[in-house]
């Protein structure tokens, strides 16, 4: 198995990736990187359009549900995006990671940026949004961009180790899809947690509720319910530790039968 290289190799060529992958992605793009926030302004119109008017939340006071939405969009979709790029780019660099010493942490360094890219656009057409509502925001509303970082982070884990298992079989890169789908489905975007049943059951077992609606409390200057939000910073740390030696076994091991 090919050495780690060290930490500055590692970082110096994800970046070099991530730019030259962002350039090759948006080249003959008329809408550049609209296209990324283009997703997310369809589904809180289509919401919008289902669900005209402001839900009481209770604790939280009245706040305007499309808003909510979209914040909530913003970050399932950080993890998404965290989920999907380590894949991606394990398929699209296969031969240059099969013949040469290219670090195969590097991945990882290259989808962060990919994930922090698209964030940060997301992020300002959300705050755009969020200016201009009529709601009051709380003074510790920037610190929810943590929480989109974390679970941008927690999806950059789980997609490295898919990385391997995606070269070899074609059923990870096409079930994919609906593993979003589902994800969104048991992630309290569109409604709020539930109490019984099992989709309560679903919540309260999903690590991206906890972060969800911590980050929505830092908006609207609700109280945040610290032990399920530590529970799973202990995860992400945990896995953090574990990736980047895992990413590089299990694609030593995957690439020449890729």
């Amino acid at each position: 198995m090919i050495p780690s290289p060290p930490l500055r190799e590692i970082v110096h060529a994800g970046w070099r990736l991530f730019v030259r992958e962002l350039r090759l992605r948006y080249r003959r793009a008329f809408f550049g990187v609209l296209w990324s926030v283009l997703p997310l302004v369809v589904a809180a119109a289509a919401y919008l359009s289902v669900a005209p008017r402001p839900e009481s939340s209770g604790e939280r006071g009245a706040v305007p549900t499309v808003l909510d939405v979209l914040v909530g969009l913003v970050l399932v979709q950080a993890f998404v995006d965290g989920l999907n790029y380590p894949q991606q780019l394990a398929r699209r660099l296969r031969t240059l990671l099969a013949h040469s010493s290219f670090p195969r942490e590097s991945l990882l360094v290259a989808g962060a940026g990919f994930v922090g890219f698209n964030l940060l656009v997301r992020a300002a057409v959300t705050a755009a949004a969020l200016g201009l509502g009529a709601e009051p925001l709380a003074a510790t509303a920037p610190l929810a961009l943590g929480g989109a970082l974390l679970l941008g982070g927690l999806g950059l884990c789980v997609g490295a180790f898919l990385a391997a298992p995606a070269l070899l079989l074609w059923d990870v890169r096409f079930g994919l899809p609906y593993v979003t789908g589902l994800l969104y489905l048991v992630t309290p975007v569109f409604y709020r947690p539930g109490e019984e049943g099992l989709l309560a059951w679903a919540n309260a077992l999903n690590p991206l509720t906890h972060v969800l609606e911590a980050s929505r409390a830092l908006v609207w200057g609700a109280p945040i319910s610290w032990l399920p939000l530590l529970s799973v910073l202990c995860l992400s740390f945990f896995l953090a530790l574990l990736t980047p030696r895992a990413l590089r076994r299990a694609l030593c091991c995957a690439l020449p039968y890729a």
